[in-house]
């Protein structure tokens, strides 16, 4: 998974932020309509019965891209980590203030549910 480390004390200024938990759920649909697309949910972890919270943080450019994810806690299974991951790597933001040219962290919580 493309990755970096945790941000230091000096990251160029960058803001940080939290944003609500993401609820994924196996009867949501997951389609590529918009730009802030639930995660999948695996098939094989809901067929084992997997669920847990994935707590992201990705670093947000002016233009909305994301251009750096870190996870910052594992839900504790790849497959619930690596589909939050790419789900976000094609997220698009919107800005409601000025953003620094370093960008801006977001720090996405994103919680994996049966029911």
């Amino acid at each position: 998974l493309p990755t970096q480390p945790p941000p230091s004390k000096t990251d160029g200024g960058a803001r940080h932020q939290t944003m609500a938990p993401v609820v994924v759920r196996p009867d949501s649909l997951n389609g590529r309509a918009g730009n802030t697309d639930a995660p999948s949910y695996p098939s094989s972890a809901r067929a084992n019965g997997l669920q847990g919270r994935v707590t992201l943080q990705a670093l947000v450019t002016g233009d909305g891209t994301v251009r750096r994810i870190n996870i910052v806690k594992s839900s504790g299974y790849d497959e619930l980590d690596e589909s939050a991951v790419r789900a976000v790597w094609l997220w698009r933001f919107h800005a409601t203030g000025p953003v620094p040219p370093q960008g801006e962290w977001i720090e996405i919580p994103v919680d994996f549910r049966l029911h």
